[in-house]
């Protein structure tokens, strides 16, 4: 603080009396530790210095951005005049900066190192002085438990170095003018690792009538960090490429854990995926840690393929040489054709035959009874002598049956029995060969 001598009276002047305003503007006190009116050295210069801790505190209670307010007289032989009308202009109250509103934020961070940016502070935040260097503190990865300063810089952009993979930190700052060091901000945390590396091709094979997609773990990333999904792109016929979250989710944690999933042959030849028999079933993955998702793998370019139920038999089944009248042998062709066989093995040939009167199809063999891998059946019972029935099939594989084949008719008879009473006479110029017919016409 200064001022102008006043007039003098015509004597020298021998003090001061100077008294500062409160936070209310109201109530003057003196600061001798600082401002000593009566010292020779303050009379001749005519000015103070009070610090503003002073100045905050009782009994005075200045706050920020508060004019600092003062009056003063002068004295001397003759006595004391009167007051210098309070200051309206002039120094407002500074402070230590206040603590930064945000976090620091890093911009990228690795295995081993950081880079960190502190926020500028501004405005109220300063202290209402100009900003000299900021402090970025760490806790060295002790969970918060240890805390030093890494570095005090001008700067706004700090690069932390020699972190350990997988190991969590701590950052906080704080900003310093000339009153001091102000309090720290909120806490930045991470953890040193990266994403997730590329998955390598997954691996399609065939589990039973399901297919069956695998995978390689991927480097996770860092020392102890958790795979937390992976997400599983799959092809359709027309290229694009879904997810199909009713079997292969990969936020499920026992797909994560697995590293598999499967999904019905079915599922791929139907309307979801559209593929047709021999496509390669190709799928594409990423996984992702707490860092983010790292790169998909290539489409697999080997593996499963697309199969079927079984293509509809062209041939019809046929009477076989032991029907007679009171049994039918019925037979149809193997199927060899791996392509017609739906890409997969034969499982079951399932015969199917009516009443013999016209009526509904009912189950020989091969379907719901038992498996059955003959390409002949010999049929017993219920069968009526000279009836005609009605037949047709169809084959199995694991992903199921196939259409009927054509219809066919098989009657239940056999040759005739032999004629008997055989006779041979002259009938005037010529023979006449009579005989009984067999009573067994070969079926009724």
């Amino acid at each position: 603080m200064t001022w102008k001598a006043p007039y003098n009276g015509g004597n020298a002047i021998s003090s001061y009396v100077i008294l500062f305003g409160d936070s209310t503007g109201t109530k003057f006190y003196p600061i001798t530790s600082y401002c000593d009116g009566s010292s020779p050295s303050i009379v001749s210069q005519r000015y103070c210095d009070i610090p503003f801790t002073t100045l905050r505190a009782e009994p005075f209670k200045l706050v920020q951005d508060q004019l600092v307010t003062a009056k003063l007289a002068a004295k001397n032989i003759i006595g004391t005049g009167a007051f210098s009308p309070v200051n309206t202009e002039g120094v407002t109250v500074q402070v230590d900066p206040l603590a930064p509103l945000v976090a620091p934020i890093s911009v990228n961070y690795t295995e081993s190192y950081a880079q960190v940016v502190l926020t500028q502070i501004t405005g109220s935040l300063t202290g209402s002085a100009q900003v000299l260097f900021y402090e970025l503190s760490w806790d060295m990865g002790t969970n918060g438990y240890l805390w030093s300063p890494y570095t005090v810089t001008s700067g706004l952009q700090v690069l932390v170095t020699a972190l350990s993979s997988g190991q969590q930190y701590r950052f906080r700052y704080r900003a310093q003018n000339i009153h001091g060091w102000g309090p720290y901000s909120p806490v930045l945390t991470i953890t040193a690792m990266i994403k997730p590396s590329k998955v390598q091709p997954v691996i399609v094979t065939y589990e039973q009538e399901n297919v069956k997609i695998s995978w390689i773990m991927p480097y996770n990333g860092g020392l102890g960090i958790p795979i937390t999904s992976y997400d599983i792109l799959i092809k359709k016929k027309d290229g694009s490429l879904i997810r199909y979250l009713p079997n292969c989710d990969g936020n499920s944690t026992t797909v994560v854990a697995n590293r598999y999933c499967t999904i019905p042959m079915t599922t791929f030849t139907g309307t979801t995926f559209g593929l047709v028999q021999g496509d390669l079933i190709q799928a594409s993955i990423a996984a992702t840690n707490p860092r983010g998702e790292g790169k998909y793998s290539d489409l697999n370019a080997e593996g499963a393929v697309a199969k079927v139920v079984p293509h509809t038999p062209t041939t019809a089944p046929r009477r076989g040489s032991l029907t007679n009248d009171n049994q039918l042998e019925v037979q149809w062709d193997f199927i060899t054709d791996i392509y017609l066989a739906g890409g997969a093995p034969i499982l079951s040939y399932s015969l199917y035959i009516d009443d013999g009167n016209g009526g509904d199809f009912s189950e020989v063999d091969g379907d719901t009874k038992s498996l059955y891998t003959l390409n002949s059946i010999v049929i017993q019972s219920g069968i009526a002598s000279g009836a005609t029935y009605r037949l047709k099939y169809k084959v199995k594989n694991v992903y199921g049956f196939s259409q009927y084949s054509p219809i066919a008719t098989v009657t239940a008879m056999t040759i005739p029995g032999a004629p008997t009473a055989l006779t041979v006479a002259y009938d005037d110029d010529r023979v006449k060969i009579d005989w009984t017919a067999p009573v067994f016409t070969g079926g009724y």
